[in-house]
């Protein structure tokens, strides 16, 4: 009879150092992942924004670059920043090509037949591929791995990046 009334505190202690631990790294795991999507959406954003810089002003690679990097870190902005230190020049990459109307199209180079032929070569490649003439903006961002999380990469970093692009000769006239 005695065996019925025997409390088990003890069971419960046990199972909750168990449960503890993994409870606490799934959290950790929340926390972290919640700030990579917040963090690529930031991401993304800036890209579409250097995107419109190529298609609305007349900013070269460099000064897109850093609008981009004064929209993701300045101190004044509202919201989350990101660290400065961690974005550099090579995380920030801007391609521009520029849209050249054919010149076979116009009547004083129809004369020349070896520049006609090049031209429409490149005009019927950029039919047929156009993502040969795109502009686009890439940014690349690191985070550095928790300790408590290291088990799901072997290096200390993890890279978040977004990428827009947008075809040469779209938008405004200039």
């Amino acid at each position: 009879m005695n065996n019925k009334f025997k409390s088990n505190h003890g069971q419960a202690l046990i199972e909750t150092v168990i449960v503890l631990p993994v409870l606490l790294m799934i959290i950790i795991a929340i926390v972290w992942f919640s700030r990579i999507v917040l963090t690529k959406q930031q991401l993304l954003s800036a890209a579409r924004y250097g995107t419109d810089l190529i298609v609305y002003t007349d900013f070269n690679e460099n000064q897109i670059k850093q609008e981009i990097r004064n929209y993701l870190t300045h101190r004044l902005n509202q919201g989350r920043k990101l660290d400065p230190e961690k974005l550099t020049n090579e995380d920030i990459v801007v391609v521009i090509r520029k849209f050249h109307f054919p010149e076979f199209l116009k009547l004083e180079n129809i004369l020349d037949i070896t520049d006609m032929l090049s031209d429409m070569k490149n005009f019927i490649n950029g039919l047929l591929l156009p993502w040969n003439d795109t502009s686009y903006v890439e940014i690349r961002y690191g985070f550095e791995i928790p300790r408590a999380l290291s088990f799901l990469s072997s290096d200390d970093k993890f890279y978040v990046s977004a990428r827009s692009e947008v075809l040469a000769g779209t938008g405004c006239e200039r």
